[in-house]
């Protein structure tokens, strides 16, 4: 994926690949509005 594909300002590292889990599919993967929402929600606790 290019840099400039997405503005969200956020990089992720990824685990490595163990296996296929089949209780799970692509839709249910988190999205980057919930990854921003629980990034900000970290700093919010700690106030």
């Amino acid at each position: 994926m290019l840099k400039d594909a997405h503005n969200s300002g956020f990089a992720l590292r990824f685990p490595r690949y163990l296996g296929l889990r089949d209780d799970k599919s692509a839709n249910d993967a988190t999205s980057d509005h919930e990854i921003k929402e629980l990034y900000q929600l970290q700093f919010a606790h700690q106030k």
